[in-house]
Formats: C-alpha cells, structure tokens, sequence
C-alpha cells in the first residue's frame, strides 16, 4: 500500500497462453511459494492431468477435491515482467 493510505487500482490482466513460450518462464505446481518451480514442459509432463479432466469437480464434495484446489493454484511464473505484446486489450489500458 502506499505510505499516505490511498488505496491501489486493482487491475485484473487477461494474458495470452503464448507466454510459456518465452525464455526463462517457470510453473509451479501449486502455490509458487510452498511448491516446487520447474521449467514448462517438465511441469507440463508433472501436472495432474487426471484431475483436469474430471467431471467430479462440480460436486461439492468428492475424493479429488483437494487434488482439484491443487491444480487451481498452479501459477506461471513470467521473469522480471509480462511483455506487453502479451498482455490482452493492453491498448485500452490507461498508462
């Protein structure tokens, strides 16, 4: 936050998939700060692919459940910063 407590603009940005495509980029299969980082297709050949497909995860309460919150939270990790050519609707973002 600021030091005078003015509140910050949250901004929510849509970003091409194409961006694991650029070099240094990393997954995490889960919360980056709790989980192991890897390079993309090694993540790609961890991830649990079986849960993605499942139809189980509309119900409330099934086995899978914490596998499927797992799966929510794997990140992609983009070093320094998302380039702009990325960054979906970037034009209609006031600087």
């Amino acid at each position: 936050m600021p030091k005078d407590n003015r509140r910050r603009r949250w901004l929510l940005l849509r970003i091409d998939p194409d961006v694991i495509y650029e070099p240094g980029v990393r997954v995490s299969l889960g919360r980056s700060t709790r989980s192991e980082i890897y390079p993309v297709m090694r993540a790609y050949h961890k991830m649990d692919w079986e849960i993605a497909y499942s139809s189980d995860q509309t119900k409330s309460e099934y086995p899978g459940k914490g596998r499927w919150i797992e799966f929510l939270n794997y990140e992609v990790l983009v070093p320094k910063c998302v380039p702009r050519r990325f960054i979906i609707g970037a034009d209609e973002i006031d600087p």
